[in-house]
């Protein structure tokens, strides 16, 4: 997924501030813009966005993120358990990831997060939510339009 000699601060999607990434947005509408995919044709390292199935447990160490997005990535399916320790993280977009199936109890640990998004994943797959997620305290929008079970 990463190339060695890219700086992770000059991709589409990545924010910095201070050095530390603040925000991941993996949006694959940004693919199919004309100009973006002119400048990065399918073979890029941004095609890995569309198969994208998990986060790597790494992603823990970004402790300063505070905004995760991972809308359209229809491949995805879990969140590693690292992400209890994105203690900054306030919002956490996971819309139209159908193949999501698990929230692990981990959630809870984001006593920071306001806002989690779960529109339109439909609940095919993700049959429960976490007991955990009643400890996200600062939690002000939870999102689960057409989460529905068919």
């Amino acid at each position: 997924m990463w190339v060695d000699d890219d700086d992770p601060f000059e991709w589409k999607g990545v924010k910095a501030e201070g050095g530390r990434v603040t925000s991941i947005s993996i949006i694959p509408k940004d693919l199919l813009d004309y100009d973006f995919f002119r400048e990065h044709p399918p073979d890029s390292r941004f095609e890995w966005s569309l198969r994208l199935e998990a986060l790597p447990p790494e992603i823990g160490q970004l402790t300063a993120l505070t905004s995760l997005n991972l809308i359209w990535c229809s491949q995805f399916t879990t969140l590693p358990s690292e992400i209890g320790q994105l203690t900054e993280l306030t919002s956490l977009n996971l819309s139209r990831c159908i193949q999501f199936t698990t929230l692990p109890s981990e959630i809870g640990q984001l006593t920071t997060l306001t806002k989690l998004v779960l529109a339109y994943l439909y609940c095919e797959h993700l049959m429960v939510l976490p007991p955990e997620i009643g400890d996200l305290t600062a939690l002000t929008s939870l999102d689960l339009k057409d989460c529905r079970r068919g």
